[in-house]
């Protein structure tokens, strides 16, 4: 089986040389079966010059553009559209979830299953090198999520994960920024699509800058969960 490794990448000239330096071998020693496709959201910096150079020479690399930034929940939606394998594993530019760890996502793939969520909150799960302002927040965010959805997941707001192309290409995805790595698994959820967690690492970024500014994400949460509550979603 084929999985489209879908990166979105904006502003991330520092990382986009670990795509090919460490992502691609480590796929090819796991034996994984992949296609990259990176989407630059209108990057500022030599990202798109970069992933367009990465593609001209290897034939298992596609790049798409956005012509101005767009968020990286439009990101994620203009990559799903543009899968074209059975399953999608979306990945950070930064790598800040080891490329190692994307053999755990795949073999957990099976017909049975929708979607394989990398978690660093569950058993087995860990934070490393990541502030405890941003790591308290974040999991307090992804418990209200649960409780409103009444779902024992433990991670929602994570972007490391497998999904089905079809069913990700059955929901609308609405929301343009960080949050739409929320809504993407709540609409899942909704619509009863077979959801399981693995336990994952998640690291601290060493090259580049966060795009994630922890105030206004957490706002966009909260928004968001108020139209659960109201069931506007």
């Amino acid at each position: 089986m084929i999985f489209d490794i879908l990166i979105p990448a904006f502003n991330e000239s520092a990382n986009l040389p670990r795509i090919e330096e460490q992502l691609i071998p480590q796929l090819q020693r796991d034996r994984v079966e992949f296609e990259v496709l990176v989407v630059d959201d209108g990057s500022t910096d030599d990202t798109g010059s970069k992933a367009d150079e990465l593609a001209r020479r290897r034939k298992d690399v596609r790049v798409i553009h956005h012509e101005r930034n767009m968020g990286l929940g439009a990101a994620l939606r203009t990559g799903y559209s543009h899968a074209s394998h059975q399953w999608v594993v979306s990945i950070d530019c930064d790598l800040s979830y080891s490329p190692d760890q994307v053999r755990r996502l795949v073999e957990r793939v099976s017909p049975e299953v929708d979607a394989v969520f990398g978690s660093p909150y569950m058993r087995g799960g860990q934070v490393l090198g990541v502030g405890q302002m941003r790591v308290i927040p974040s999991k307090g965010v992804n418990v209200l999520y649960s409780l409103i959805m009444r779902r024992n997941l433990s991670c929602w707001t994570g972007m490391f994960r497998a999904v089905r192309t079809s069913a990700v290409q059955s929901i609308r995805i609405t929301q343009d920024g960080f949050d739409g790595v929320a809504e993407i698994a709540v609409k899942l959820a909704r619509k009863g699509f077979q959801i399981v967690e693995v336990p994952a690492v998640l690291g601290r970024r060493t090259a580049g800058e966060s795009k994630a500014h922890l105030g206004r994400e957490f706002r966009r949460h909260l928004v968001q969960l108020e139209k659960l509550i109201a069931r506007e979603m």
